[in-house]
This record gives structure tokens, sequence and C-alpha cells, in this order.
């Protein structure tokens, strides 16, 4: 995946949504079994097979401005973005085709695990199989005219960059957006180049619970893309033990003072715009990002 995620992924979009007021906002990737999944019948699947373990439901394709799917649940009328990397794609006639080939306006039935992430969209990294069902039209996407608009907003130029990480577990692929603490971003006004500086705390300052989280099975390599083009990254963490025991001391996570807390370097690399490193349980991390329109850190936990 490169650098921009707008031309890759509706998910970062929707993040940037959710996350307009840049400090206040945030998702996180949380795991569900079930939700807006319809049961097949197993009754002649082996115990334990994969049969038995997946759900089938029919959903509404839609294709976003970008060219990604979005599927819409035809029971309950929920979008979520589909992961089809690995799945098995068939026409209406049982023909194999590719992702690129399902159009607006189709109607497919969707097998796979029924583990959805809570985002929003939620994303649906288990399917298995999307079979079309019925060809549909274009119009019959009409009705979703402002989700499509919503979902393919570009990031305004003068807001900080978003970060996406991406990590797998045992259950599924999970994307997080992490907080943005702080940033100076210069943009053009008539003309007139102008910086804006936050005014956040230090991730050190920030309740455990309040930032977003990855729950992690153990180390665990994590990609983080961004949606501008990144110059520079750094990677810094604290272990969440540590700063309870010094918030303790000090009265209160708030009142800790950052400098009197120093942090460990995490080895990062950076390819094409995209940062891989490895995290762990029990860890706070700050990513520092560095862009032609200034810099921006991040902040999240990792439980």
């Amino acid at each position: 995946m490169g650098h921009n995620l707008r031309g890759a992924t509706a998910r970062t979009a929707a993040a940037a949504l959710l996350t307009a007021a840049l400090i206040g906002g945030c998702t996180t990737g949380t795991v569900t079994k079930g939700g807006s999944m319809t049961g097949i019948d197993r009754s002649s699947a082996p115990a334990g097979s994969a049969e038995e373990n997946s759900v089938a439901e029919e959903a509404l394709v839609i294709i976003l401005d970008d060219g990604s799917p979005l599927f819409v649940n035809q029971a309950t009328g929920t979008p979520y973005i589909p992961t089809l990397d690995d799945a098995q794609i068939v026409d209406a006639d049982g023909n194999p085709i590719a992702a690129a080939d399902l159009t607006s306006g189709n109607v497919v039935e969707v097998t796979g695990n029924g583990i959805m992430l809570e985002s929003y969209p939620g994303q649906y990294p288990g399917i298995t199989r999307v079979e079309v069902i019925d060809e549909g039209s274009p119009d019959d996407v009409a009705p979703y005219a402002d989700l499509i608009e919503q979902l393919s907003v570009e990031r305004d130029p003068g807001q900080p960059a978003h970060a996406a990480i991406e990590y797998t577990t045992e259950l599924a692929q999970v994307t997080l957006t992490p907080q943005i603490c702080s940033y100076t971003w210069t943009v053009e006004h008539d003309g007139e180049a102008a910086t804006i500086a936050s005014d956040a705390p230090s991730p050190v300052q920030i309740e455990r619970d309040e930032l977003p989280d990855a729950r992690l099975d153990g180390a665990t390599e994590t990609r983080v893309s961004f949606d501008d083009e990144v110059r520079a990254v750094a990677v810094e963490r604290w272990s969440e033990d540590a700063l309870a025991e010094a918030a303790t001391r000090a009265g209160g996570t708030a009142a800790l003072d950052p400098a009197a807390l120093p942090a460990e370097t995490v080895e990062t690399a950076l390819t094409d715009g995209e940062a891989t490193l490895t995290l762990e349980p029990g860890w706070r991390y700050a990513i520092t990002a560095t862009f032609d329109a200034g810099e921006v850190t991040y902040a999240f936990t990792c439980r």
C-alpha cells in the first residue's frame, strides 16, 4: 500500500470525518462477533469446519469515487467496507471475476466469518466469498447519495494529516486511527502562508482510557500510513505501568511532567511513505511525523 490512503481505501476518509475536531475524536478497531450478519444453514457442515463458522448476508454494492467498494447490508441498511483480497468473487453465472468487476447496484451474497470491526463505516476483513445474485442498476444506489458524498470527501488541506495503523491479530486485520495530540501546520490563504499550532497535552498527560487502543496478541508487526506525503517518522513509547505509578505520585495524569518521563525510542523503518514497526502490549506510543506542511504527533496505547 502506498502513502496516499485516499486512493487505496475509503476508510481513512471516514476516519477523517470522525476526527474533524482533530484532538477530541478517534476511532478504534474493536472486534465484535455477529453484528449485522445473518446465519446460514449449518446443519450439513462438520463441527468446527469453516462452513459451520460462516455467516451469509445480502449486500448492495456501491463503488465510491476513488474506485473502492462499499457494501450495504440489505437487511439492516448498514454500510461497511469489505476486504476482498482473499475472497472468491463470482458473477451471476458462477464465473470467477475480480473485485474491480463489481459495479454500483450489484446485489451480492457475502459469506465470511461474521467478525465486523467497529468503526464508521464498519470493516469486514473476514470475507471468503462474494457472489453476484442480481446485476441491479447504478440507479439503485441513488438513496445513498449523501453517504457516497460523505465518504468521498478529501481531507481539508488546512487540517493536519491523518494516520492509519494496520495490524493483524488471530481474529482479524484491524485498522486503528491514532489520536492527534499536537501539531504545527502551514497553509496558504489568499497567497499568504499561515502556520497553525495546536495547544494540546503531551501523550503522557492523557488518561489511558481516553486513547485509542490496539488489542494485541503479543509483539505485532505494524504498518502506519498517512493521507499526505510524509518525510520522516519517529516513534517513542512509555510503559503504561510506569506512567500509572508516576501519575499516582504526581496526583493525576494531567499533572505529569513529560520532561521527567524519558521515552524509549522505537526502531521504525519508512519505505514508500509507509512506516513499519513492532508494537507490544502494555506500552503507550507516540508517532511524530514530518510533512512539507508541518509536524504532527499521534498517540495511542496497546493492551
